[in-house]
């Protein structure tokens, strides 16, 4: 049963990661930036922080840890991607906005699964 909740988040997860950052690269925001890709990783930290807080809080059953965290945030957030993006920056010598993407999906990233957790938790 585990792994059909995983599997069921990830699919959902992943689709949910391929509409969203499909929309905000090709409708809302342009310049070169990967902000479809950065949107979605700190929609997930903040996510992951909040369903932490709530799971904590309330005591939730590992299932549904396994179906959130695991499946769909597992499969939303997309560590593979981000890294690709950075190093085609790298190596066409985007230097100045890899450096951006880096830092700025880093620490915001921490900073909103930290924020979200703190708000929730009580």
């Amino acid at each position: 049963m585990n792994i059909v909740l995983i599997g069921l988040g990830a699919i959902l997860g992943a689709l949910s990661r391929y509409f969203i950052s499909m929309f905000m690269n090709q409708n809302v925001l342009t310049g070169g930036f990967p902000y479809g890709t950065f949107i979605v990783n700190l929609v997930g930290a903040f996510t992951i922080g909040l369903f932490l807080a709530f799971s904590q809080k309330y005591n939730w059953d590992i299932k549904i840890t396994l179906f959130v965290v695991v499946g769909f945030l597992g499969s939303f957030t997309t560590f593979s991607a981000y890294i690709f993006e950075l190093a085609t920056y790298l190596k066409q010598g985007f230097y100045t906005i890899a450096l951006q993407y880096f830092l700025l999906s880093n620490i915001l990233g921490t900073i909103l699964a930290l924020l979200a957790y703190s708000l929730f938790r009580k």
